[in-house]
């Protein structure tokens, strides 16, 4: 008989060994200590885990963390779920299907108002999730930097591993990430472990000896960033991809933003566009009118209003006048109504019109999401 509950404190090392040993098995040796320090480096891992056992014995498992996003003046909660394991010699026993749902709904009780996940896009479907938002990916080379900066670049940066650059470029550090407009809130004494996540490496910028900002790069991606003036951030990228030996860099932004990063853009070999993260919404409400609120802080909104109808899940009335924005729940008819993965798709994917030619909702989608990989799971 197969028990399904919360993981014991007792067996914490065996979590991390059957998450590693499966992993390791379907690819690439895998060590969650390493990738997932916050989270399996320190005591309290089985709190956020449930287990599926037969015999005693750990045949799969589920974990998730959850989080506040900081987006402009307002804030959701959000749950992160990770770690998806099943044995290999026990697949297509079914131990997800009752897994993820009761992961789920430990969420949902905790109050989170959507729940992110990476994975195969297909597979989550099932679970209600939908492939949502869009980041505007930037791919530098060695050559379209240096053509860009000219022969006269500027070669006077720095870099010092974080953890070694001492507490007044870490706490200059933290500072210019609580500046983000779109950021998960982080405890100040953790945020060196966040910038080990996913075997990441985190450096402090100082340009010609002055504290300039702060790099956070997974191989050749840089996953997080803030400069103090974000005009040198090329001629940064440029000195980083020499210092640390790369051949090209990655660089992920809200397509929304773009105006912001021309010269990045112009600096850029090619860019392409990749939806973001698996996302189920559980408070449509809150996630409408926050992201609309954050969207309108960004670029004019057209004044309108009209109703979006979710189904199961009830029908919301959206309003715009000068800028300002109002979401609640309502009980009149929709002007659309749609199952809640094509909602995702309507207001968080760059091509609205093209799945909805004519819908009513003025230019107010898409919706920008963004999620730093520091605080991914």
């Amino acid at each position: 008989m197969t028990e399904y509950c919360w993981a014991r404190p007792d067996e914490e090392d065996e979590l991390i060994d059957f998450a590693n040993l499966v992993f390791s098995l379907d690819g690439s040796p895998t060590d969650f200590k390493k990738i997932q320090p916050r989270v399996y480096d320190r005591p309290g891992s089985s709190s956020i885990t449930q287990v599926a056992r037969e015999g005693g014995k750990i045949k799969g498992l589920i974990s998730a963390v959850t989080g506040i996003l900081q987006i402009g003046q307002q804030q959701l909660k959000y749950g992160f779920i990770g770690t998806v394991s099943v044995h290999p010699y026990f697949r297509g026993k079914g131990y997800m299907k009752r897994l993820m749902p009761m992961t789920m709904d430990a969420l949902k009780a905790q109050g989170c108002q959507l729940i992110l996940l990476g994975g195969q896009r297909q597979r989550y479907q099932h679970f209600g999730f939908e492939d949502a938002g869009a980041v505007l990916t930037l791919n530098f080379s060695d050559m379209s930097l240096r053509h860009t900066l000219g022969a006269e670049h500027d070669n006077r940066y720095t870099f010092v591993p974080l953890h070694e650059a001492g507490q007044e470029a870490l706490d200059q550090s933290i500072a210019l990430f609580e500046r983000k407009d779109f950021r998960s809130l982080r405890k100040r004494e953790d945020f060196l472990i966040y910038m080990k996540t996913w075997m990441g490496k985190s450096c402090a910028i100082y340009h010609e000896g002055q504290y300039a900002g702060y790099v956070y790069l997974i191989k050749s991606k840089v996953a997080e960033y803030a400069m103090l003036d974000e005009s040198k951030l090329p001629g940064a990228l440029y000195a980083l991809m020499r210092t640390q030996g790369r051949d090209h860099l990655r660089l992920g932004i809200l397509p929304l933003e773009a105006r912001r990063y021309q010269a990045l853009l112009a600096a850029t070999d090619s860019w392409e566009i990749n939806p973001f993260l698996n996302l189920q919404v559980l408070d449509w409400a809150a996630f409408l009118g926050c992201l609309l609120a954050y969207k309108a802080g960004i670029v004019p909104l057209e004044d309108g209003q009209a109703v979006l109808g979710i189904a199961g899940q009830g029908n919301y009335h959206l309003a715009v006048k000068n800028n300002q924005v109002h979401v609640e729940k309502v009980d009149v008819e929709a002007d659309l109504t749609l199952e809640p993965m094509a909602a995702l798709r309507l207001t968080t994917l760059p091509f609205v019109e093209g799945l909805h030619p004519g819908h009513p909702f003025h230019n107010w989608f898409p919706l920008p999401f963004l999620f730093s990989d520091a605080d991914a799971f």
